[in-house]
């Protein structure tokens, strides 16, 4: 769904401007999640009170962390094309473990698969510069 939601985005981005993009997928995502938890009759969710600092965390990562990103996201799409992006955005699970790993130190172990899985990502990223070079 994310590589059609960039197709849809580059496709778009030069008539209509990123933010209303941004807000169109936004709102349509919490209509169609609404509908399904309707749906489920599932409001488990709504016995849950978040704290203060809860709180100020979920509106950061909601509005910095996610709107914010997918403006720029969408924003950036005037000037790469949507294939490039997409190879971007297949790093965010390396950078993310590397952060962790920052953070928690030597109490995360990661195996094998997770070094196969980075190296094919690195080196299809590096292999589209490469190809890109060459043109």
């Amino acid at each position: 769904f994310g590589t059609l939601f960039t197709l849809f985005n580059a496709k778009y981005i030069n008539r209509v401007s990123a933010s209303k993009i941004t807000m169109i997928e936004m709102l349509s995502g919490v209509i169609i999640v609404g509908i399904i938890l309707l749906i489920n009759n599932n409001f488990s969710y709504l016995t849950i009170i978040p704290n203060y600092s809860d709180i100020f965390y979920l509106i950061i990562l909601g509005i910095l962390c996610t709107s914010m990103v997918f403006v720029w996201m969408t924003e950036i799409l005037k000037y790469i094309t949507p294939y490039t992006l997409i190879m971007a955005i297949n790093m965010e699970p390396i950078y993310s473990i590397i952060i962790a790993l920052l953070i928690f130190g030597d109490t995360e172990f990661m195996g094998y698969s997770f070094y196969i899985g980075s190296s094919l990502i690195i080196a299809s990223v590096f292999y589209d510069g490469y190809l890109k070079n060459k043109q």
